[in-house]
């Protein structure tokens, strides 16, 4: 499954900050979970492209991050994938009347 996953942090504060510094450096991904894109923001936050097995994987790989971030995983889907899946919704939507 691919994850988009969006952090925003709780705290800016100084210590905040270097305590994240401290435990990403020495993070390593669990089974099931692969960062594909990873990118810091101006306001201290993430964002990730991630392949995971399952959500279990994914709340595996956030957990350490939650006490520092609100932490968003969003399940996405490839434009060619989702394109199919909207079409059908919206065909069966305006055949409802």
């Amino acid at each position: 499954m691919l994850f988009v996953i969006i952090g925003s942090p709780r705290s800016n504060t100084e210590a905040a900050q270097h305590r994240v510094l401290q435990l990403f450096t020495n993070w390593k991904e669990p089974s099931g979970y692969t960062n594909t894109a990873l990118y810091g923001t101006a306001d201290g936050g993430f964002v990730a492209v991630a392949e995971a097995e399952s959500a279990a994987a994914v709340a595996e790989a956030m957990a350490w991050l939650v006490p520092f971030f609100d932490v968003k995983p969003l399940p996405a889907v490839t434009a060619d994938g989702v394109v199919p899946v909207l079409q059908r919704v919206y065909s069966w939507a305006e055949s409802v009347r």
